[in-house]
């Protein structure tokens, strides 16, 4: 049991650690006052589309109330929009804005420098291993779920 509990901590200390020089590099190419939950809207929001709420919550795996509270944060600082869904007023969608579409592709470009920089220091080979490793370590959690 003691070996799984290392492997989450060490999955989550690398996930932390990664999210941390992601928003570092935004801010570098112009993107300042992201947090670590705004990355949880964001890496499941598509670049060229309103999406509802609910969705976003479903692929993210938390609640329509996470979303909504990071929209609206996002909504503030102009990198989102958030409307009424015209096929179910209840409902409401979330995009970017002209100016969060435009800092989604400089975070594509800065994230694929992340990339290239674990390339220089662990090597491509061991990049590439630990890239297909994390892969089969979460179809196997999947797989033990049922899914």
């Amino acid at each position: 049991m003691a070996e799984t509990a290392d492997l989450a901590h060490h999955l989550l200390q690398a996930n932390r650690a990664v999210e941390q020089v992601m928003l570092a590099r935004l801010e570098t190419v112009g993107i300042p006052g992201l947090r670590m939950g705004h990355l949880t809207l964001l890496r499941v929001l598509p670049p060229d589309a309103a999406v509802r709420v609910s969705d976003l919550a479903a692929a993210a795996g938390v609640t329509r109330q996470a979303i909504t509270q990071l929209a609206t944060e996002l909504a503030a600082m102009g990198v989102v929009e958030v409307r009424v869904d015209e096929t179910d007023r209840r409902a409401r969608t979330v995009s970017y804005t002209e100016y969060g579409r435009s800092g989604y592709h400089l975070a594509m470009q800065a994230f694929s420098g992340i990339e290239v920089d674990l390339a220089a220091s662990l090597g491509e080979r061991r990049l590439t291993g630990l890239k297909r490793a994390l892969h089969d370590v979460a179809a196997a959690a999947q797989h033990q779920l049922g899914d």
